[in-house]
């Protein structure tokens, strides 16, 4: 969800903000063992590689796949950008992640940009990533 005005209007609580924007709610249900949090490695905002894109994106969205594998790379040979596409498979692979986000998330020079898989598109990318 994208907006979580009807969560907290039903009990839910933030619980953490991350400095990208990305908010983790919660909704407690009796006795809690511990709060939720969002794992360390989302907090920075970073990812490892420090050129180029880098895409992390997972089979939850049925376009995700053609977008990263066909329209990206294009859209950054253009530019003559180094594209790096990282598949989250596996649980271990999206909770490691340096986002929250494992439908689709672009880092540009090391730096989170977006999860708007439409910035793969050439019309757009110059745009959202403001290069």
């Amino acid at each position: 969800m994208s907006d979580g005005k009807w969560l907290l209007g039903q009990g839910f609580d933030v619980r953490e903000t991350l400095p990208s924007g990305f908010g983790l709610l919660s909704l407690q249900l009796g006795e809690q063992v511990g709060a939720p949090a969002f794992n360390d490695s989302v907090w920075s905002g970073r990812c490892r590689e420090e050129r180029g894109c880098v895409a992390y994106h997972s089979d939850r969205c049925p376009y995700s796949e053609y977008y990263i594998t066909h329209v990206l790379p294009e859209t950054c040979a253009r530019r003559g950008l180094r594209l790096t596409t990282v598949k989250l498979e596996a649980r271990e692979q999206a909770q490691a992640a340096p986002t929250p986000a494992t439908v689709f998330s672009l880092f540009m020079d090391g730096r989170f940009v977006t999860t708007d898989l439409s910035v793969c598109l050439d019309g757009r990318f110059d745009r959202i990533t403001g290069r």
